[in-house]
């Protein structure tokens, strides 16, 4: 069992500080409880709103109108949370990507090894 509180994870039996995959399993439970509140917060709302129109207008499909326009919100939402939540590793992942492409480059434009694994002159 864990606890995520200002960023830092503990567990509750021994006090320290969780390992790195304990982290990320904390971090992803977060993000899961964010999507659901944030969803059913959109369509919530929505249909509410739909339902207030409809008994003020005297009609029966505004209801229909807002819960797809929640729908729509709330895949926003979820769109927006998931961006942040990847960008980091994404950020690294280019990182790394464009450090692998300069040191390929070097390799290309001599003082590297050739096929036999000689140095070359």
């Amino acid at each position: 069992m864990a606890l995520a509180l200002f960023g830092y994870a503990f567990s509750w039996r021994e006090g320290v500080p969780l390992k790195r995959i304990e982290k990320d399993v904390v971090k992803a439970f977060v993000m899961v409880t964010q999507i659901g509140i944030s969803m059913v917060a959109s369509i919530g709302l929505a249909i509410v709103i739909g339902i207030s129109l409809d008994r003020w207008l005297s009609t029966d499909y505004w209801v229909l109108v807002m819960a797809l326009v929640g729908i729509l919100a709330g895949f926003r939402s979820v769109y927006y949370l998931t961006k942040g939540f990847y960008s980091k590793e994404l950020d690294k992942e280019n990182e790394e990507t464009q450090y692998i492409e300069g040191l390929k480059r070097e390799g290309r434009e001599g003082g590297g090894r050739n096929a036999r694994g000689r140095d070359e002159k």
